[in-house]
């Protein structure tokens, strides 16, 4: 059985100029962490244009997926990177998980 899905084509030099690209905005990011807040929320205009774009039959081509990962993700990394991060801590949606081992009190 023979697969129809193609894989995306792009030119050897354009791959590597993309590769180079790419090393270069995160060594950029990275050397410039410290100035940086340890994390920076989307502002609910920012999400929605995300949340409401279509995301297209025919997908994008590399360099604009580069772009778009500048613009929009990069910007609002989750922190984990940074020098000053702690940890995430999540609560659970449940309020009987924060009871203590002990309860009911003795």
């Amino acid at each position: 059985m023979t697969s129809t899905v193609k894989a995306p084509a792009i030119d050897p030099e354009e791959f590597r100029r993309l590769g180079h690209e790419l090393v270069d905005l995160v060594t950029n990011y990275l050397a410039g962490i410290r100035a940086r807040p340890v994390f920076q929320p989307m502002r609910p205009d920012e999400r929605r244009a995300l949340m409401d774009g279509a995301l297209g039959d025919e997908g994008l081509a590399p360099a604009a997926i580069v772009e778009r990962f500048r613009a929009t993700v990069l910007p609002h990394a989750m922190g984990n990177g940074h020098p000053r991060f702690f940890g995430w801590s999540t609560r659970h949606p449940r309020p009987s998980v924060c009871w203590p081992t002990s309860w009911p009190p003795p």
